[in-house]
């Protein structure tokens, strides 16, 4: 009985690993099928008059983000999870003395979708990110 059981829960396990493996497949074929790579790519949101933040993915694993109210460039990391882009953007812990190293100030969650890039979750470190939120929609420009 108990081997019955033990094969059961295997089963059921490599169900469920089959479809998140087939979650990860369709958002990758939706980045795919959209006719583009991240990497080198512009991403905005309008923040008010005037005020543009822009999210660049410089490489495959790479960004920077301007804050517009900031006038500040952010380094950054992403990485494709599944269905979402996971992003940490970085700052100085210490803006005096810089060798003590990074640490996340803000970070998201986004989900590709009709060809905007779309906020899911928004995990702000700091009250600079404040406009930054759930559904946040970033649209794609040109480079």
């Amino acid at each position: 009985m108990e081997y019955i059981i033990f094969i059961l829960i295997i089963i059921s396990c490599s169900c469920g690993a089959n479809q998140d493996n087939q979650k990860k497949s369709d958002f990758k074929s939706k980045f795919e099928n959209a006719n583009f790579n991240l990497s080198e790519t512009s991403w905005i949101v309008n923040v008010s008059n005037n005020c543009i933040d822009t999210l660049k993915f410089t490489t495959i694993d790479k960004l920077l983000f301007y804050h517009c109210g900031l006038g500040v460039t952010f380094e950054g990391n992403y990485l494709i999870e599944q269905e979402f882009i996971s992003i940490d953007i970085l700052d100085y812990i210490s803006q005096v003395d810089i060798t003590k190293g990074k640490k996340t100030v803000l970070k998201l969650d986004l989900k590709y979708d009709n060809g905007s890039l779309y906020t899911k979750k928004a995990d702000r470190k700091t009250n600079e990110f404040n406009h930054i939120n759930h559904n946040t929609v970033f649209h794609k420009i040109d480079n």
